[in-house]
């Protein structure tokens, strides 16, 4: 056999050296010659080749294709068509393809995160990523760094799923541009579905089919056989497609019809009903192909395929043009047109029908292409230029045309949940969203979940989009103006009337469209804007428009089965349903409805009616639905609603009088400018709101004289209008959803985020409590005695060396020092693990563990590893029971009713109003059987049972008493998991210990403010909603532990203990417990199970009520709710109908139906209603008005002279009046939300963002740290806005309230036009005032222990501060003055005042105050505290420290005002106190700096004053700035600053170099003063570099969404900070993260990995960089370094035959000789891979010689198979061509279907090659031929053309992106492995058989081919 190939070897290597003319004989040349031109070009018969456009899919003749694949489209310079001789010499090197534009033509923009040597890289995460602008030019891509003034750090990612709102509205709005141009050539050709999910498996007519499951005893499908296997995995027992499809052709038993009919009618709902079509197609063509085993009536099979045809045409018009149902429906013409004449009747209605559909959503003769709906119908046009009966008329008749041509009674299909959704997920169908988009045409068919109605989308462009900060990248995020606020509360309020009108109009698809968006939860949320929304509309949605949503979202999340479900029109606006069925016995689904606004016939005519039909909406995604008995069901009582629709409406007669009135009221009410949503409106209609028929017309009007043309019904339409809310639908085919609107909300008013509190993994006992985020250990160290950061005066004195203060990075250290002396809590004292947080270096391992031991505490009751208590000893004597925050909810006995919405689960009070209900009190029967007990495990009310004995009856959830004798102690959680946290609001804490007695009122209250710091609203739903269904496993546990105990305590006597640690078991178990025996437990504890009810209950009322805003933030809660609603309802109906309720229990679930019934009217007045602003904020909103109107201070409210000391006194106690109306208003919740602000500030290391000094600032300029100072430059740098803005509204007006306060102080103090006897006596008075607050607040009653240190009033703060401030520390001689004339001494020249005290007046006592009464704490002061409180660490090793949560509970309810809350109370405070006025529009910026500095210029010994004050503030700067530094260091905050960016600033910066916090010194010109009040103005930029660090801006992480267009910010000018050549380098996907990929340069050892803003995005990047790699040669640059004279490996096939002058290049001849001279017999030849070294080696070789000399050195055949892939793999343009693998697609796709015979195939392959390109075709001849030889031996190689196909053939279209490839990985292997199997017949190439080949039987043998051995080279 050697001796064979040796022969053919020379005989070959002698024809490669002769001419051409020796190749071939003249007729072969001519042949050849023709395949240059044409190729012959296929054949056009359908049969055999389609035509086949790679460009768009769709089938096409093209007779003039030069042979260029679509990544090769700008090849020009190799000419295809020329002899094969003549080559231009131009083409025969490499360097001539360069081209002289190709380095400068940009391919491709966009935004890019990138990270560099990212595989050296720590981490890969978001957080390292940096934003860049990329560009593609060529085959270089430049990197440039993003503008400065974006200050965006990078992007994150949003879903994908839905379009962004936050672009430009030009290129965000205009996706589909004008795709929407559909033909019926298009629905013809459209590709179907790829994919083939049903196949026949049976070729036999013999009924019943394998897997059919059918009674055909009965002849109907039963209940135990109606199920449908949709999918492959489904039960065995379930009738498959094929099963189905069978039954309906071949079953001709005429008992059967009624069955085969309900298939035939119920089939289109199936959501595969496209893949059902194409398999009906199969079994089409197989019968008229014979290959149906047995006899079939083929009269029966066309009549029953035509009745499937017939119900589509009637009743799913719309699956006329779906691109998976259409094509398959022709088919089927197609085959019986030669069969039957009447279906091409069938076929014209069809067509008919489908250009109708066409015609309607087609809008090409309108020329609606170029307008932009979105600003042409902005906001502003809206407001002032829409009239809103033109608006609504024109939106009518847009939506009339439609429902008469195509809605849901016509077209069933539309309400098809598959359908409603088509084309929005592009990853499960690509193919079918070009075409399929179609639905989201008609106006009429939206669903907020995925596709929201056009006019929404236009509202919620003026609401977030317009003038808000989601559109404007380079805006801050603080907050929106007043104007703007007041704007979108005006569109508002349009809107509304809008929807009024369009409900007048009868329009009810287009009036839900916007009611269903304005009432969802994101536009709800906004209280800002809705706090400015007037009462009358606030009342108008409450009773008319919230009814209906909250019915509709009822009837489409729950299930049940109560008749009080039903829609009724007495709860609603609309008419009585005419289409419900009544029937007694239906559940809510049962009864479907047809909504249409009220006034049918009366307001508007019976004509003009606009349905909604969404009620009937069929959820027929897969798993859902697949019931054939199920699915006719549906599909009957659909069409029975239709009917009575239809028959409701034919019977309805119009009132042609009333109609024409009620026109003339609505006319009148426009023209006067009244609004439509006013609520005399509805009084005035006739028969608006009631249906009284014979009330008879007003006397005075006369119908006659009405001019029916001014009819608002018969307005003329506006069609300049209408082509805009055209043009507006096609736009909104692009879907957004409610996810989306969510996001834009949440950045329009930001709430904080849930679960920002990690509880750490499991490490040691000594570390897993002190989680530091991103710090580690340091060598700097706190010597400081002061547990806290407050910088009191005797710590100063601990400050070490010259160098200032050291600082550690332990808690301390992220927290900012203040410079006072004020009292601080003893948090050590409350919390122990406070003193290893700051002393975690000095304590010992073995220490800690001991200090940290809860058992070693005595007042701890360790319960297990997830739970300790601890007796609560915060505060003594503290009754939480009188809070009214805390009892409010509790008390449901006399609760109000009127605003309950029924409709949701049972009517309550038909049960308490039974009489079963009334009887409970009888006793229960005597003779009732004990033996049975049912576990209510499986069922939370169970239906048997017995009365339980009260051996160990549970407590009230409620007391605070024990179970046996009274308790001396009431306990609290100090440790515990969430789960714990959550157990012990259900289940008595009793069961933990008998000896733990907990106020679940006030545990509740305190765990719901704090929850959501751990998990989210939604993660405690569904704990709690597990918890309810598992109520009945919780029971059983505790009575499992109850049996335990008795069992242990024997008889020794002693009482019971409940304690977990004795027993062996989970508890609670709220899973279920398969060990338990029952009737050992004993009786079931039913009062157990009520009171867990009733507390789950409970704890959603307080949430709802209380925390409603956290429960807002995700849409997913509310569908929770409302589920759980539905659960408690049906568990109300269990115990109502079981025996359970006796005496006593008729309590305890009388509670549960009260609760329950107030859970419910809570949840429906706080979903669907507007988020109601607080009456206390309504109240400072409207009587807190700041400004600075005022521009001086008025004469008689100048501060009182010293001399009348209690005039001083009256003047603090009127204003600490006023700051009571304050105090008095801050609730709990208030307080809470302020620490979490900062705590979550803290966890990021966000607590030292403020404006800080530079050490080196000299003392005239120096500031004394003060908190007040201090948060009006604190920025959340994430945010960029003041973290003040966060805060609640009371605390914001506090601040500015206390801002006026302090400037008015510093007005009066620095005046420069007052004499100085005048300054003189206003300090003493400020002296005077410091010291009566300091005497007033000295016997403070503070029941937390602390330092011996005072309690500041909020007076002596400001005073305070006035008094230290620079300004006021430049009269240092007029306040030694001052003090010396109150204490009546003339002290010592040498005298120095250390601090203020010094200068205090010291002979005034408190008996020579009028009163005794003290001041109010100061607020900041507080929140000083709150901020110490950060320091004890949140969790105590896997637990959470709870007890610093109770902590911060007690110390708020310590220092509030326990008072009335009323705002009347409010209002009589304050009208005391009104002489405070001026303060409110007081003009800050009164003080000129510079002129003070000027008027004091000669004023001596300023050392003299506050020294040691000014030495302790140079001391904390040190301080400061170094955890600063450490911080830093840590890069917690990556290129963090110190304060905040642009437009948010509160300071402005100093004329002297070094930087303050927050100066109060002013520049002398008018336009740079520095305003007080500027935490609520704009202020200019400023600057902070602190120990060398950059000062620039923090930057932010945005939203993928939130990205601007990267074209406005090229600058030409801009040097590129990367440029990447594009050769020789690998690009692939990563997944680490999502939509990312990554370059690795070889050369360069360098990587670069990308992140890409969306999925579109990522692909194009992908396939543009991939075209420039593999094309690098057009590049000069790249092209031009090096000599290409051999370069053979990734140039096109082109150039190396022009170069060696031959028809295929010579290197794969001589590579392809070596391997069948050598390896023919190798196993695995081709599979097996080389070494990637050895075949580097060997393309080196070759592209610096261009062949290989095999005579001095012998080469591995697997190096030189290896070669062979590579070499194909790496051509620039895929062998095959994208046309040819499209041809070859379109070809696999028809002979699928028309199961064409294999000699056909094999033709149409062969027509199919001729496309290629000459030098393409002898390759791939050259290449086949190869690999026959190679497969002829597959015997002992193990290589079958499969295997070989397998492994090669993905080489060849590797440089390909075409859809079809990437949608039908490997269909091209299949086509491979028959080319090499008929390569004689497709090459007409007789001499491939070798002169001998093996023994037939051996080349029949099966291979014995191992598939899980694969090709590992990469």
């Amino acid at each position: 056999m050697r001796k064979i190939w040796s022969l053919r070897k020379e005989r070959d290597k002698r024809k490669s050296l002769s001419s051409t003319q020796q190749l071939y004989t003249q007729s072969e040349i001519n042949q050849q010659q023709n395949l240059t031109q044409h190729h012959n070009a296929p054949h056009q018969t359908a049969q055999q080749i389609p035509d086949y456009d790679a460009s768009n899919q769709t089938i096409t003749e093209d007779f003039n294709d030069d042979y260029s694949t679509l990544a090769n489209s700008t090849i020009t310079s190799i000419n295809e068509t020329s002899s094969l001789l003549n080559y231009p010499a131009s083409t025969r090197s490499v360097s001539a393809l360069a081209k002289s534009d190709y380095d400068s033509k940009s391919i491709k923009l966009s935004w890019l995160n990138v990270m560099v040597n990212a595989a050296s890289a720590d981490e890969i995460s978001e957080r390292t990523l940096k934003l860049f602008r990329a560009e593609l030019k060529g085959s270089h891509l430049y990197l440039f760094k993003p503008h400065p003034n974006l200050n965006i750090k990078s992007f994150r990612l949003t879903s994908n799923s839905t379009t962004s709102l936050t672009s430009t509205p030009t290129t965000e709005f205009f996706k589909h541009g004008n795709s929407s141009n559909i033909t019926v050539q298009d629905i013809v050709s459209a590709d179907p579905l790829a994919s083939v999910d049903y196949a026949i498996t049976y070729f036999d007519t013999t009924v019943p089919h394998p897997d059919l499951s059918y009674d055909f005893e009965a002849h109907h499908f039963t209940a135990s056989t109606a199920s449908i296997q949709l999918a492959f995995s489904s039960s065995a027992k379930s009738n498959s497609i094929e099963s189905l499809i069978h039954f309906i052709l071949f079953n001709v038993d005429e008992r059967d019809n009624n069955s085969v009919k309900s298939i035939i009618n119920t089939m289109p709902i199936l959501p595969t009903f496209g893949k059902i079509l194409k398999l009906i197609c199969s079994f089409l063509t197989a019968i008229f192909g014979k290959k149906f085993n047995g006899a079939y009536n083929l009269n029966v099979i066309i009549e029953r395929i035509l009745d499937l045809l017939y119900n589509i045409e009637e009743n799913f018009n719309g699956f006329l043009l779906k691109s998976d149902v259409a094509p398959y429906i022709l088919r089927i013409l197609e085959i019986y047109e030669s069969e039957i004449s009447k279906i091409l009747e069938f076929k014209r209605v069809m067509l008919s029908k489908q250009q109708g559909l066409i015609n309607l959503v087609s809008n090409d003769n309108l020329m609606i292409a170029d307008i932009n709906p979105i600003q042409e119908l902005s906001s502003l046009v809206f407001m002032n230029e829409l009239n809103l009966i033109d608006f609504a008329t024109t939106i009518s008749a847009i939506d009339l045309n439609f429902f008469k041509k195509w809605n849901s009674n016509i077209d069933k299909s539309l309400l098809l949940y598959s359908s409603i959704n088509s084309g929005l997920d592009t990853s499960s169908n690509p193919a079918a969203v070009a075409f399929d988009f179609f639905y989201k045409k008609n106006p009429l068919i939206f669903n907020n979940d995925h596709h929201i109605h056009y006019l929404s989308r236009l509202l919620i462009n003026h609401l977030f989009i317009e003038n808000s900060l989601v559109n404007t990248p380079s805006t801050n995020s603080s907050g929106l103006s007043s104007s703007v606020l007041e704007r979108k509360a005006r569109l508002l309020e349009k809107w509304i009337d809008l929807g009024c009108l369009l409900d007048k109009s009868g329009n009810m698809s287009s009036w839900l469209g916007i009611s269903s968006i304005i009432l969802s939860q994101p536009v709800l949320r906004l209280t800002k804007i809705w706090s400015l929304v007037s009462p009358d509309y606030i009342k108008l949605l409450k009773n008319d428009w919230s009814p209906v949503l909250f019915e509709l979202d009822r009837r489409y999340l729950a299930n049940g089965s109560l008749n009080s479900d039903k829609l009724n029109s007495a709860t609603s606006p609309n008419t009585p349903n005419p289409a419900s069925n009544n029937d007694e016995d239906t559940s809510p689904k049962d009864s479907y409805h047809i909504m249409a606004p009220r006034g049918l016939g009366k307001i508007y005519p019976k004509e003009k009616v606009i349905p909604y039909f969404g009620d009937l909406l069929i959820n027929n995604s897969v798993g859902s639905t697949s019931n054939i008995l199920e699915l006719e069901s549906i599909w009957k009582r659909i069409n029975y609603s239709f009917n009575r629709w239809n028959e409701y409406l034919s019977n309805l007669v119009n009132y042609n009088e009333i109609i024409k009135y009620n026109d003339d009221v609505l006319r009148r009410y426009d023209s006067m400018g009244f609004i439509f949503s006013n609520e005399s409106l509805n009084q005035v209609l006739y028969l608006g709101v009631n249906s009284d028929d014979a009330k008879s017309l007003p006397s005075n009007y006369d119908a006659e004289s009405k001019d029916s043309d001014s009819s608002f019904q018969e307005v003329k339409e506006n069609h300049e209008l209408r082509n805009k809310l055209i043009r507006l639908i096609e736009v909104n085919c692009d879907s957004i959803n409610l996810e989306s609107i969510m996001r834009l909300s949440l950045i329009l008013e930001p709430e904080l985020p849930e679960a920002y509190l990690k509880c750490p993994s499991a490490q040691g006992p000594d570390v897993s409590f002190m989680r530091h985020r991103n710090l580690s250990s340091s060598n700097i160290s706190l010597h400081s005695n002061d547990s806290t950061t407050s910088l009191n005066a005797p710590s100063i004195s601990n400050f070490n060396g010259n160098d200032g203060p050291s600082v550690s990075d332990t808690p301390a250290s992220r927290i900012p020092t203040f410079n006072n002396n004020y009292f601080k809590i003893n948090l050590s004292k409350y919390d122990e693990l406070v003193n290893v947080s700051t002393n975690s270096s000095s304590v010992k391992d073995s220490k800690l563990q001991q200090l940290l031991d809860p058992s070693a505490n005595k007042q701890n009751l360790v319960i297990d590893s997830e739970l300790t208590f601890r007796v609560d000893d915060f505060v003594s004597g503290i009754d939480m029971a009188n809070s009214t925050a805390l009892n409010a909810l509790d008390d449901v006995d006399n609760d109000d009713d009127e605003d309950d919405v029924p409709g949701l689960g049972i009517d309550v009070d038909d049960i308490l109003n039974s009489e079963k209900f009334n009887n409970f009190t009888m006793s229960p029967n005597p003779n009732a059987s004990n033996s049975e007990v049912e576990n209510p495990a499986t069922s939370t009310a169970p239906n048997v049972g017995t009365k339980k004995p009260n051996n160990y009856s549970v407590i009230s959830s409620e007391s605070s008493n024990g179970i046996g004798a009274p308790q001396t102690y009431r306990y609290i959680p100090k440790y515990a998991s969430i789960d714990k946290l959550i157990d012990l609001l259900l289940i008595d804490s009793k069961y933990f210990d008998e000896n733990v007695s907990m106020d679940l009122t006030e545990y509740r209250f305190v765990f719901l403010l704090n929850y959501n710091s751990f998990i989210t609203t939604k993660e405690l739903l569904d704990k709690l909603a597990h918890r309810f269904i598992n109520s009945g496993n919780a029971v059983i546990s505790v009575m499992k532990k109850l049996y335990i105990l008795r069992s242990m305590d024997g008889s020794n006597g002693e009482p019971l203990s409940y304690s977990q640690p004795k027993i062996n078991m989970e508890f609670p178990n709220w899973s279920l417990d398969t060990e338990v025996d029952l009737n050992e437990l004993g009786d079931v504890d039913y009062e157990l199970l009520l009171k867990i009810q009733i507390n789950i209950l409970k704890v959603l009322i307080v949430l709802i009520n209380n925390f409603y805003s956290n429960f807002s933030l995700d849409l997913v809660n509310k569908k929770i709710l409302i589920k759980l609603l539905k659960l408690f309802s049906n568990e109300i109906l269990q115990w109502y109908n079981s025996n359970k309720i006796d005496p006593t229990l008729e309590k305890s679930f009388e509670s549960l139906v009260n609760y329950y019934k107030k859970l419910k009217k809570l949840f429906v007045k706080k979903t669907y209603r507007p988020i109601e602003i607080l009456k206390f904020d309504e109240y400072l909103i409207n009587e807190f008005r700041f400004s600075n109107s005022l521009h001086e201070v008025p004469m008689n409210r100048n501060l009182p002279g010293h001399k009348n000391v209690i005039k001083i006194e009256k003047f603090l106690l009127k204003f600490n009046k006023l700051l009571a109306v304050f105090y008095r208003g801050i609730r709990a919740e208030d307080w809470d939300k302020v620490f979490k602000i900062l705590e979550n500030s803290f966890e990021n290391n966000a607590l030292l963002e403020f404006n800080l000094q530079k050490n080196s600032v000299n003392d005239e300029n120096l500031l004394i740290s003060n908190i007040f100072n201090y948060f009006e430059s604190l920025i959340d740098p994430n945010e960029k806005q003041l973290v003040l803005k966060k805060f609640p509204l009371v605390f914001r007006k506090l601040f500015k309230l206390y801002y006026k306060f302090r400037s008015y102080l510093l007005i009066q103090l620095t005046d420069l036009n007052i004499t100085v006897d005048e300054r003189l006596d206003r300090m003493k008075t400020l002296l005077l005032m410091v010291k009566i607050s300091k005497l007033k607040m000295g016997d403070n009653q503070f029941v937390f222990e602390g330092g011996k240190d005072s309690i500041p009033s909020c007076i002596e703060t400001a005073v305070t501060n006035v008094i230290y401030s620079p300004e006021s520390r430049l009269f240092t001689n007029l306040w030694i003055k001052a003090s010396n004339f109150l204490n009546n001494e003339d002290t010592s020249p040498n005298t120095i005042y250390d601090d203020l005290n010094l200068l205090l007046p010291t002979n005034l006592t408190l008996g020579d105050l009028q009163s005794s009464e003290p001041l109010l704490p100061c607020f900041c002061w507080i929140i000083e505290n709150l901020i110490l409180i950060n320091t004890c660490p949140s969790f105590y090793k896997q637990t959470i420290n709870f007890n610093k949560r109770y902590l911060i509970f007690k110390l708020i309810k310590e220092l509030s005002i326990e008072d009335d809350n009323s705002v009347e109370a409010h209002e009589n405070n304050y009208h005391e106190t009104r002489e405070f006025d001026f303060l409110l529009k007081l003009d800050e910026s009164l003080i000129n700096n510079q002129n003070l500095k000027e008027f004091t210029l000669l004023e001596k010994d300023k050392t003299k004053l506050f020294r040691a004050v000014l030495h302790d503030q140079h001391k904390l700067l040190i301080l400061e700035n170094k955890k600063k530094v450490i911080r830093d260091a840590k890069g917690s905050l990556a290129n963090s600053n110190s304060g905040p960016g642009p437009n948010q600033s509160l300071t402005k910066k100093p004329s002297t170099s070094s930087l303050r916090r927050q100066s109060l010194s002013y520049k002398s010109s008018s336009t740079s003063r520095f305003k007080i009040s500027g935490l609520f103005s704009k202020s200019r930029p400023f600057s902070l570099n602190v120990s060398g660090l950059s000062n620039s801006a923090a930057e932010k992480i945005v939203s993928s969404k939130d990205l601007p267009p990267v074209e406005p910010y090229i600058d030409p000018k801009q040097k590129p900070s990367l440029v990447i050549p594009l050769r020789n380098i690998k690009l692939f996907p990563a997944y680490l993260l999502p939509l990312c990929f990554i370059i690795d340069a070889e050369n360069t050892n360098v990587d670069y990995f990308f992140q890409a803003p969306n999925e579109s995005e990522w692909n194009d990047w992908l396939v543009k960089l991939n075209y420039a790699n593999r094309h690098w040669f057009y590049s000069r640059a790249l092209n031009l370094k090096a000599n290409h004279t051999f370069t053979t490996f990734g140039i096109p096939i082109g150039v190396i035959c022009n170069r060696e002058q031959s028809i295929a290049p010579r290197i794969l001849t001589i590579i392809f000789e070596e391997i069948e001279k050598e390896g023919l017999k190798d196993v695995g030849i081709y599979r097996i891979s080389s070494s990637i070294s050895e075949l580097n080696n060997v393309k080196s070789i070759i592209d610096k010689t261009g062949t290989l000399n095999l005579q001095e050195k012998t080469y591995d055949v697997h190096t030189l198979t290896s070669v062979v892939k590579s070499y194909f793999r790496e051509l620039p343009d895929a062998l095959f061509t994208d046309k040819v693998i499209g041809a070859f697609f379109a070809l696999k796709q028809h002979n699928l279907d028309e199961q064409t015979e294999e000699s056909k195939i094999i033709d149409q392959y062969k027509e199919t090659l001729k496309m290629l390109p000459l030098v393409n075709f002898h390759t791939l001849r050259l290449l086949l031929k190869h690999l026959k030889k190679i497969s002829q031996y597959s015997d002992v190689n193990k290589m079958t053309p499969s295997n070989l196909a397998t492994v090669i053939g993905p080489a060849f279209t590797e440089a390909s992106s075409l859809d079809s490839l990437i949608n039908n990985f490997g269909f091209m292997n299949s086509i491979l492995e028959k080319l090499i199997n008929n390569y004689e017949y497709v090459f007409d190439d007789e001499e491939s058989t070798v002169e001998q080949l093996p023994d037939p039987d051996i080349m029949l043998k099966e291979p014995n081919y191992d598939d899980s051995e694969e090709d590992t080279e990469k």
